[in-house]
C-alpha cells in the first residue's frame, strides 16, 4: 500500500469533498492493499453523497513526482469544470428553476 499518494479533487474550491475524499481514502487504506481495489472503494464509498464522481489513477511513469507516487484525480461531478463556465453543481441551476 502505498502512503505517499498525491491527490487532487475538483472542483479545488470544494474542501467539504476534499475532506470527504481524504477521509474516506485514509479510512479504506488500512483495509485494502491494492491501488484498483482501494480507487474503486473509495469512489462507491462516495457515490451516495456525489453520484457522478470519478476518480482516475495516473501511471506513476507518467508523473512528473518519483515514480513510487501514485496520483489520484476524483472529480466531484464526473469531468473536470473549466475555467470561465461556471460551476457545474450537483442541483439545479437558478436560471433553470423558471
Amino acid at each position: 500500500m502505498r502512503n505517499d499518494r498525491h491527490v487532487t479533487c475538483e472542483p479545488p474550491d470544494d474542501p467539504v469533498f476534499e475532506a470527504d475524499v481524504r477521509s474516506t481514502i485514509k479510512r479504506l487504506a488500512g483495509k485494502i492493499a491494492d491501488e484498483g481495489e482501494l480507487l474503486a472503494a473509495v469512489a462507491d464509498a462516495l457515490r451516495t453523497r456525489y453520484p457522478r464522481i470519478s476518480i482516475r489513477s495516473r501511471d506513476p511513469i507518467a508523473a512528473f513526482a518519483s515514480d513510487e507516487q501514485s496520483s489520484w484525480h476524483v472529480l466531484r461531478d464526473g469531468r473536470r469544470q473549466d475555467a470561465g463556465s461556471g460551476p457545474d453543481k450537483t442541483g439545479p441551476k437558478a436560471s433553470d428553476a423558471d
